[in-house]
């Protein structure tokens, strides 16, 4: 895969992460009050983790061929973190 074409699936799936974490505030904002909070902490840290994420992508669009790789192999190891982050907290939403 070319490198923007990696960049725009790159975007895609941000994209996608960021109506996750939408649609996993509004689960938090129905829940009971203890629930809620666990689901705000976890929504928190798949921002902070969303927000990682482009910055690193900001980078790779930057980056010389040499950094290239490099960044590309640490985005592809958070996104899976995050996605699985995703689905451990979409779990336990009840969805």
């Amino acid at each position: 895969m070319d490198r923007n074409t990696y960049i725009t699936r790159a975007e895609d799936q941000l994209d996608w992460l960021d109506g996750r974490i939408d649609e996993l505030k509004e689960k938090a904002e129905k829940d009971q009050a203890e629930a809620r909070e666990d689901y705000e902490r976890r929504v928190a840290a798949l921002q902070e983790r969303a927000d990682e994420a482009r910055a690193t992508l900001d980078r790779m669009r930057a980056a010389g061929d040499g950094a290239w790789d490099e960044l590309k192999a640490g985005f592809e190891s958070a996104w899976k973190d995050i996605s699985s982050a995703v689905e451990r907290a979409d779990g336990r939403s009840g969805s």
